[in-house]
């Protein structure tokens, strides 16, 4: 049981840890292309 609780919470931190690094990495393209359209 204690085994199950820490996978699915080790789950849980590397799910939110994957959106976040997607999510910074889709703005900071964004930025990017952004800024090299306004040059």
């Amino acid at each position: 049981m204690r085994f199950y609780l820490c996978r699915r919470f080790n789950e849980e931190i590397m799910g939110r840890f994957y959106a976040y690094g997607y999510f910074f990495f889709y703005l900071d393209s964004e930025v990017k292309a952004g800024s090299g359209a306004r040059k």
